[in-house]
């Protein structure tokens, strides 16, 4: 266990190996290190992050302290260590030496009998050894299993690291320490003189207070002095420590403003490219829009969750909205059907010229509302309350009523069934209109059954599709505009002339939830509603995404429809209009 890497120190170490974990050392020239691992790495990596470490320090050039830490933080960021290291290194210099502890690492220094502490944690010193100083590279860990600092100086006393190390060998060997290194290391004496610089001797200080205050017990000193003393060493400790704290805080703030500067580059350039790709692809936006996002996620471990990490998020939620031409918009009070009574609750909106007509099924009501004149007429008949769907035909109001038929009110304003129950129907999941035909959409037949108007109601059912399978499992909507377009939770199909079209749209959000699509022949886009998130998307006809439009109103709304650029939204008795430009 020994080395003797130059002839001015001698060195041993303990180490206790976990199946499960990394330790190694460092002693060498001028380098002496351990490093220890609890979990989540495998012997072969430690051994590269070990000789990572020895190949850059040993081949980097720093003058002073702060350099030092420096160049050892970018060894460790790179090499990526896992939170649960302990890491203790000195490196001498100029016959100065160089301290960092990280994670548990701690560095203590035995000299003239006495044993302190120099560093811990995330902290760094700085200062002379001298003949004799025994400086030892160990672990929370390695200190708790000795019996702390008094257990650990009952086991040096004179002895050379090799009688200490043999010693803390017998002492630990029954017991389960887990995964830990101890380094060892003896200035001997040196042949000739060491320089006078002028440089703070961190350790000496640090001995020196711990000396003065041993002696004074010792040697039985009156109480004023003994007082005395302990006030002087006390502020010559707060003084200490706040220096050493300030200037480690200020070098890990500008540690953290190097990292936040370069991640907010790679971001930014993320962005960029993302912007680039949006005209040729949304999936590859939305993809390095992602990596930017776990970019970001990245530096708040990292760092935590600081001011600088919100304003990169923003930054990226931002150019994601801009990006993806999302907006947020408001959604206002266009009216109120409580004017007419109190109980009213629409369930459903149909679009028919200016007019909308809402059915109200727990009224048993209909009402028919003019968006241009916001003028309201209203129908109550029994048997409207088991409707489930809504249409109108140049002004008469359709109701599809399950195990039923299909009824219409009359321009005398009489409720009459103008289709039968049709055994043959499946599962009817839309209807509309368009030209004075009646479309029904019946996913379960895989069907698209039209009727064609006449003078006394409408027509024998004909087929829209001729033959063969359509795709139509799990539709949901149906709009028509000449062309048949049809929804379904994730994607639209677009028929002409029963043969389908080339449609397909590159959604920004790939868990989109559609419950309704808009379109008729006076309007100009395809409008897909996603009620869970509250957004609507604009699409071309040809399927291409435009924009989405995000509003709270279209999270609790049960409809809407789109008229003259503005949407129409039905939330309870509210009807809510939100611009859609």
């Amino acid at each position: 266990m020994e080395n003797n890497s130059q002839r001015q120190t001698e060195s041993a170490f303990y180490q206790n190996k976990d199946t499960h974990g990394f330790s190694g050392y460092i002693s060498e020239d001028n380098l002496f290190l351990i490093l220890a691992i609890d979990d989540g790495i495998t012997h072969e990596e430690g051994q590269t992050i070990l000789q990572s470490l020895r190949t850059n320090l040993l081949s980097s050039v720093f003058d002073n302290l702060f350099q030092f830490e420096l160049k050892l933080s970018e060894i460790v960021t790179e090499n990526n260590l896992p939170t649960n290291f302990s890491l203790a290194v000195g490196y001498r210099k100029n016959d100065i030496l160089y301290l960092k502890t990280g994670g548990t690492g701690n560095i203590l220094i035995y000299r003239k009998k006495h044993l302190a502490k120099i560093i811990s944690g995330e902290k760094t010193a700085s200062g002379y050894g001298e003949n004799n100083d025994l400086f030892i590279f160990t672990t929370d860990k390695f200190i708790e299993a000795a019996g702390g600092e008094n257990g650990l100086h009952k086991e040096i006393g004179n002895k050379s690291p090799r009688e200490i190390s043999e010693r803390i060998t017998l002492k630990l060997q029954e017991r389960n320490v887990g995964n830990t290194i101890t380094l060892f290391v003896k200035f001997k004496p040196e042949e000739t003189t060491r320089p006078v610089i002028n440089t703070p001797n961190v350790f000496s200080e640090k001995l020196h207070s711990a000396y003065l205050f041993l002696q004074g017990r010792q040697a039985g000193a009156p109480q004023k002095k003994r007082t005395f003393t302990f006030i002087v060493v006390g502020i010559i400790f707060l003084i200490f420590m706040w220096s050493v704290v300030f200037g480690y805080k200020r070098r890990q703030n500008a540690s953290i403003q190097s990292r936040v500067t370069a991640a907010k580059a790679q971001i930014s350039q993320k962005l960029s490219q993302a912007d680039d790709a949006s005209y040729l692809s949304i999936p590859r936006a939305i993809s390095l829009i992602d990596e930017a996002k776990a970019n970001v996620d990245d530096l708040r471990k990292e760092i935590g969750n600081r001011p600088e990490v919100a304003a990169i998020d923003k930054m990226i939620n931002d150019e994601e909205n801009k990006i993806l031409k999302v907006q947020e918009k408001p959604a206002d009070e266009f009216f109120d059907l409580t004017v007419d009574n109190p109980q009213a609750k629409g369930t459903k909106l149909y679009l028919d010229n200016d007019n909308v007509v809402i059915l109200d099924s727990g009224q048993k009501t209909v009402y028919i509302f003019s968006l241009t004149k916001k003028s309201l007429n209203k129908y109550t008949f029994n048997g409207l309350q088991n409707a489930r769907l809504i249409a109108s035909d140049q002004g008469n109001p359709l109701f599809y009523v399950e195990g039923d038929g299909i009824y219409k009110i009359n321009n005398q304003g009489k409720l009459a069934k103008v289709v039968d129950n049709d055994p043959d129907w499946g599962n009817i999941s839309a209807m509309t209109t368009y030209n004075g035909n009646l479309y029904l959409l019946d996913p379960l037949k895989d069907s698209i059954d039209k009727y064609v108007g006449t003078d006394s109601g409408y027509a024998t059912r004909s087929a829209y599709f001729q033959g063969g399978e359509n795709g139509l499992a799990g539709a949901n909507s149906l709009a028509i505009d000449s062309s048949v377009y049809v929804g379904f939770t994730d994607h639209i199909f677009k028929f002409t002339s029963g043969s389908q079209d080339s449609f397909k749209t590159e959604f920004p959000n790939p868990s989109i939830n559609i419950q309704k699509i808009f379109t008729d022949k006076n309007t100009e886009k395809v409008y897909a509603w996603d009620k869970s998130r509250g957004s609507v998307y604009i699409l071309g006809k040809d399927g291409t995404y435009e924009q989405e439009i995000n509003s709270s109103v279209l999270k609790q709304a049960s409809d809407f429809i789109v008229y003259d650029n503005a949407a129409y939204i039905l939330s309870g008795a509210k009807i809510y209009k939100m611009s859609m430009n």
